[in-house]
């Protein structure tokens, strides 16, 4: 949606905030890359995860 500027009727609901970021966006200030599964440090705290993936992520986020 920050490259694309299609509307669909589920993201009729979007703020403000979408503007301002494809607004940075558009001015070449904010690049927008894919990160793979393995590259997601959130996930950790979002789904389960084996306990390796955990462990690795877990490092990822706390800086150790």
């Amino acid at each position: 949606m920050a490259r694309i500027h299609k509307y669909r009727p589920r993201t009729k609901h979007l703020n403000v905030k979408l503007h301002h970021f494809r607004k940075y966006v558009n001015e070449g200030l904010i690049k927008v890359q894919k990160i793979e599964t393995e590259g997601q440090q959130a996930d950790y705290l979002t789904k389960p995860l084996p306990s390796q993936a955990l462990v690795r992520l877990r490092k990822l986020v706390m800086g150790w």
